[in-house]
């Protein structure tokens, strides 16, 4: 009751104080931070993302170029500082590195994707004298070229773009089947601009909400759009029974030759149960899924051990597909090792093998090693992996299967390829466990669900310790599990008969466009200030 009573006087010196810049940048900086954090996974609230880039793009009106990115970088530093805090913990707890140095990677990771948000503020500096509609297509456009460039830039990093925040808005999401998450992406940030011009302009009435109208109304008929495709009837397809076997391995046993037979017997115990309920399920094609490097042992090199999982399958009698360690033959002196997927046909026999190709840094590589000796790989438990080179579709189930392996998922062009190379179904094995008890499975879950959505075609999700699932052709989550939980799930999935989409067949054409349209108006406002200035 005391803040109501003040009088107009404090009052007064409080609106001035925050129009100090001293106090309102910062707070902007914290704000856009905080809101786009809170948009994503965990806590997931959806609609925040429509006004986090407000502040910043306020916050910059008037400076100079270089004192915009500042602002925009700081904020988009605090914005993943609050996004990716499980960083510290798979450093510390996982790798055994001193807890300063998971910080400072923290830091570190947050700073550098700061950057992109801060050439984004420098953008809208730029272009800020041009007409308000353009201006906000413009920036909608920048966002999405700095995006697209993160996705690829020193083996890309696209985690949580902003697109991705929208996943409860499954109506919405729809059109992702043409323009891959980075339409959604543009149409947040064109939001954000509208809104920031429609607050900044001085102008009444209609002049004044004219820039932030389009992409509200855009949001609405896509959306319409978009109800009414879920609402159309499933197409025909074949039914695939599969079975899902999470077995919450430990991460410090995973890879222990001490608890070797304790983590094999324990997916072979879940594996029959799956077995069990996959026996229940009418007429149609069979699967059992284990997650990423499930065997404790490299498959087809171990013969001991590789000889009695082949009897296992054998007796079971239903195709497994399963992540595991592989070795290929010597290279230049050394064996090349492969994160690798197999599926086992119903007798036992193996059939079509996947080796990774987007590896993580410093989880299962070291970049520019021979650069830099005295860096080392932070999981020390295996070698380096060496990258696969083909997009291989399992095609032993009945149905054409393209495999992602863990933090592959997050590519959308990868998952694309799959389809366009002819699998009707997509599979991601994980082994989520590297981040503990934080918001990073539950992201991670979310972009998996859009490959679903850009490709018209169902998902499913085997991991180690959660989240395992399936999600339909349309984004919905017929199930998912729990974490840090052994879990058995069998789940019925309608598989389409003909597979693609827009988006599969001709890959990332709209940030292409959209980079293309940012970077001719860089030039444009750069060549217009040059000629001012002459």
């Amino acid at each position: 009751m005391g803040f109501l009573n003040r009088s107009p006087e404090t009052a007064g010196r409080l609106r001035l104080r925050l129009q100090d810049p001293r106090v309102h940048r910062p707070l902007a900086v914290l704000s856009s931070g905080l809101l786009l954090a809170a948009s994503f996974p965990r806590p997931s609230l959806a609609p925040l993302a429509w006004i986090a880039l407000v502040p910043v793009l306020l916050a910059v009106r008037g400076l100079t170029a270089r004192r915009a990115f500042f602002v925009g970088w700081t904020a988009g530093t605090a914005a993943f500082i609050f996004t990716i805090p499980w960083i510290v913990a798979t450093i510390v707890e996982y790798g055994h590195l001193p807890l300063p140095v998971g910080i400072g990677a923290w830091i570190l990771l947050s700073a550098y994707v700061g950057l992109f948000t801060g050439a984004w503020a420098a953008f809208a500096r730029m272009v800020e004298p041009y007409p308000a509609v353009l201006r906000t297509l413009g920036l909608a456009a920048a966002w999405t070229a700095l995006e697209y460039l993160r996705t690829h830039l020193f083996t890309g990093f696209p985690w949580m773009l902003i697109g991705y925040s929208q996943l409860p808005f499954l109506p919405l999401i729809q059109f992702t089947a043409f323009t891959g998450v980075y339409g959604v992406s543009f149409l947040v940030a064109w939001g954000n601009a509208g809104l920031a011009s429609a607050f900044a302009s001085s102008e009444d009435g209609w002049k004044r909400i004219s820039a932030a109208v389009p992409p509200l109304l855009a949001a609405a008929v896509l959306s319409l759009h978009g109800a009414w495709e879920m609402s159309r009837p499933a197409p025909d397809g074949d039914a695939l029974h599969v079975a899902i076997v999470q077995g919450n391995i430990d991460q410090s046993k995973k890879w222990d030759p001490r608890h070797q037979r304790e983590v094999f017997e324990t997916y072979q115990r879940l594996t029959l149960q799956a077995a069990e309920r996959l026996r229940e399920a009418p007429q149609g094609f069979r699967i059992v899924l284990w997650p990423e490097t499930a065997t404790p042992f490299y498959f087809d090199y171990d013969i001991a051990w590789t000889g009695e999982l082949r009897d296992f399958q054998t007796a079971l009698g239903v195709p497994l597909l399963f992540g595991t360690p592989t070795v290929d033959p010597a290279v230049a002196g050394r064996p090349v090792l492969h994160n690798s997927v197999i599926l086992l046909s119903a007798d036992g026999s193996a059939g079509p093998r996947y080796d990774k190709m987007h590896l993580v840094p410093y989880g299962e590589y070291v970049p520019l090693k021979p650069l830099f000796p005295f860096l080392e790989k932070m999981v020390t438990a295996i070698g380096d992996f060496g990258e696969g080179r083909e997009f291989t579709i399992m095609r032993g189930a009945g149905v054409p299967l393209g495999t992602l392996i863990c933090y592959e998922v997050i590519f959308p062009d990868q998952a694309r390829r799959f389809v366009a190379a002819g699998a009707r179904v997509l599979v991601t094995v994980t082994n989520d466990a590297w981040f503990g008890r934080t918001g990073a499975p539950y992201q991670h879950f979310a972009m998996a669900a859009f490959r679903a959505v850009e490709n018209g075609v169902p998902l499913i999700r085997a991991a180690n310790t959660g989240i395992s699932g399936v999600v339909d052709a349309r984004g919905r989550a017929l199930r998912s599990g729990p974490l840090f939980e052994p879990w058995v799930h069998a789940q019925t999935v309608i598989v389409p008969k003909n597979a693609g989409t827009f988006y599969s067949r001709h890959g990332d054409l709209f940030a292409q466009a959209a980079s293309a349209v940012a970077l001719a108006m860089m030039i444009a406002a750069w060549r217009r200030k040059e000629r001012r200035l002459s």
